[in-house]
């Protein structure tokens, strides 16, 4: 009886250890409740027939914003490419940026909005809010940078703030689906932070992410590459995919934590690279990890 008195001081502050460690590894951990905005009620126009339209100096809209504004109230009636003009965008410091309350009515799954830079232009879109675009409810999503090189890129560029809790890249955020991020290159400056980007369902919510796909992306630098939490949801994510990203650099990367998945299921994570991890927060730095999910698939990482 003795010895094991002795065995069990000895391995109780091993055992609080591990599981301190554990818990790190596991969920992220933003149990944070955010206020969203109200949506924008005021008389309904036309929706925004199929088509081409720019964004920029001279453009169909004038701003990121003021498209995001009629797709939330007016809706689409077809499918609908917003092409980025200009090489810069600075959005909002607030704590959605450009901010699209969704859903967009009209959109499906032959009305999709996508979201890309014109041809020949290397965009870059920053900003130092808690996000620097952000979707709310939005389904039928497309953003797409075209190519991680040339001369048609994509960039988002998310600067450090520390009066939001986190600065994250592009958020989606509770009952967003069917949406892709692909070809986009990410730099986030909130390294010590698990800053990044996602999707997301918040507190208690009764719906989460569904049906999104992450691929052919790089993540230079940022406190996570992305994540799909609906670790505070009261439903699972369902059927979301990330797939060949390259979550750092063979030399010059700053990242903290590659790809998380929490309270997922059937989820497929293949043929991504994570590489160069470097410990610049407080939580342990895993390469791709899955907390509390059910049926997930990984592929050759």
């Amino acid at each position: 009886m003795k010895r094991l008195l002795i065995l069990l001081i000895f391995l109780l502050p091993v055992l609080f250890s591990y599981n301190v460690v554990a818990q790190k590894l596991s969920s992220i951990g933003k149990s944070v409740e955010y206020s969203y905005p109200e949506k924008i009620q005021k008389l309904v126009l036309d929706p925004l027939p199929a088509g081409t339209y720019s964004i920029g100096a001279g453009g169909y809209f004038a701003t990121i914003q003021s498209a995001f504004d009629k797709l939330s109230i007016d809706g689409i009636a077809g499918e609908v490419i917003l092409e980025l003009t200009d090489n810069l965008y600075t959005s909002p410091t607030d704590s959605f940026g450009f901010f699209l309350n969704g859903p967009i009515p009209g959109a499906g799954l032959n009305s999709r909005v996508t979201i890309k830079p014109a041809e020949n232009k290397n965009v870059t879109i920053q900003g130092d809010g808690f996000g620097t675009i952000t979707f709310l409810n939005t389904s039928y999503v497309t953003v797409d940078g075209t190519n991680l090189t040339g001369a048609t890129t994509l960039t988002i560029h998310t600067l450090p703030n520390s009066t939001f809790l986190y600065n994250e890249g592009i958020v989606f955020f509770n009952n967003c689906d069917h949406n892709v991020m692909q070809n986009i290159t990410f730099i986030n400056e909130d390294i010590t932070r698990i800053s990044g980007s996602c999707f997301w369902g918040n507190n208690s919510s009764p719906e989460a992410p569904d049906s999104n796909l992450i691929q052919n992306n790089f993540v230079k630098q940022a406190g996570i590459g992305f994540f799909i939490s609906c670790d505070y949801t009261t439903v699972r994510g369902t059927g979301n995919i990330i797939r060949g990203n390259k979550v750092g650099s063979e030399t010059d990367s700053l990242i903290a934590w590659g790809i998380q998945v929490e309270n997922c299921l059937n989820s497929i994570i293949e043929n991504n690279i994570v590489q160069n991890l470097r410990f610049y927060n407080n939580y342990s730095n895993p390469g791709i990890n899955s907390w509390c999910g059910m049926e997930i698939l990984y592929g050759t990482t």
